[in-house]
């Protein structure tokens, strides 16, 4: 037996340690490694979501060019309308006796302040400028969403238009300048059929509800934008707390919207104090409001045909814009239920 002081040990517990060590050996080399970070930049997820992203891409352009036929068509019934129905237009009796209706209806006839191409280019410009935004800024958590909404500055248009000229025609309120279009002699008019035809169109202004139901529309679609953007910057950095940017794959990228110019857009409108970013959101409005005012100011229209004009024209735009936007939400969830039907994403198999 070998003395405490002794450096050897005893050869049968010497041979238990080292049976023991191969164990342990054998036993580690069955193990799996750690898997390193993967260096692979698109992986299987990655090609899934790249199919829904053009899938999306797909729906949202059709949806907006459904949207643009539809309003398309009625735009067009609501230019024909008063050419099939403009018989059937409320003849108002007129008292020349009276100093209300010479007053009201005695002001003498000018040319419009403002044109009706005017509203109409701002309509059409906006339709161009929301799709290209759409497509290069898509909104945060609605991905091209923006390319079906630039379809509703045109579609609000539309319905107002539809609506606007059917009351115009079922009201048959005379306008401001009537007596200088009537051009009246005996108690009749003699004055050019068509003038007369459009004075006892004066209910509600069109000029109004047509640039407001473009102004609104597009105050819709800003403010919709500069929320988003708002806090999709605020979660963008509770995000980057809990992983970081070098971590990341092409999927977690484009999920949470890394992408630099998104980031710098979306940064710089967080920068800026929500009620200034909201204001400025709002101000297409005061274009349909200066547009309104101006139909009191040529004698075009009574200022209750203004108020009536803007009222419709923004009911028409919140609801168009509602509709659509619900429209887009509801078929993005689903779409990315599909793809994204758990939380946590399974590791990809080599």
């Amino acid at each position: 037996m070998d003395t405490i002081s002794g450096a050897s040990l005893d050869p049968n517990e010497a041979h238990l340690e080292e049976n023991e060590a191969l164990q342990v050996m054998d036993i580690e080399s069955q193990l799996p490694l750690a898997k390193p970070m993967r260096p692979a930049w698109f992986t299987k997820r990655d090609l899934k979501l790249s199919v829904m992203f053009v899938i999306h891409l797909a729906v949202m352009v059709s949806l907006f060019g459904i949207i643009y036929a539809f309003a398309e068509l009625a735009n067009w019934a609501a230019s024909a309308m008063n050419g099939w129905f403009g018989h059937l237009v409320y003849k108002r009796p007129i008292d020349l006796t009276s100093d209300y209706v010479l007053r009201t209806l005695g002001n003498p006839m000018l040319d419009n302040i403002v044109g009706g191409g005017t509203y109409r280019l701002v309509r059409d410009i906006a339709t161009l400028v929301i799709f290209l935004i759409g497509l290069v800024l898509p909104i945060p958590g609605l991905g091209f969403a923006g390319i079906a909404l630039a379809a509703t500055p045109y579609l609000s248009f539309s319905v107002a238009h539809f609506f606007t000229n059917a009351i115009k025609l079922m009201a048959g309120r005379l306008r401001p300048d009537f007596l200088d279009r009537c051009q009246m002699v005996d108690g009749v008019c003699t004055g050019n059929p068509t003038i007369v035809f459009e004075g006892r169109l004066s209910f509600p202004s069109g000029h109004s509800s047509l640039s407001m139901s473009v102004s609104a529309a597009i105050a819709c679609y800003l403010l919709v934008f500069v929320i988003s953007a708002v806090l999709y910057h605020r979660a963008r950095h509770r995000f980057a707390i809990n992983k970081r940017f070098a971590e990341m794959t092409a999927t977690d990228v484009i999920r949470t919207g890394h992408r630099w110019v998104q980031t710098a857009v979306y940064g710089f409108i967080a920068l800026i104090p929500l009620p200034i970013t909201v204001a400025v959101a709002a101000s297409p409005l005061l274009f349909g409001t200066w547009v309104g005012i101006t139909r009191t100011l040529d004698n075009h229209h009574h200022p209750t045909d203004v108020i009536a004009g803007l009222l419709l024209g923004f009911i028409a735009a919140v609801l168009m814009f509602g509709s659509t936007i619900w429209s887009v939400v509801m078929w993005t969830r689903r779409s990315r239920s599909v793809v994204t039907k758990n939380k946590t994403w399974p590791e990809d198999q080599e």
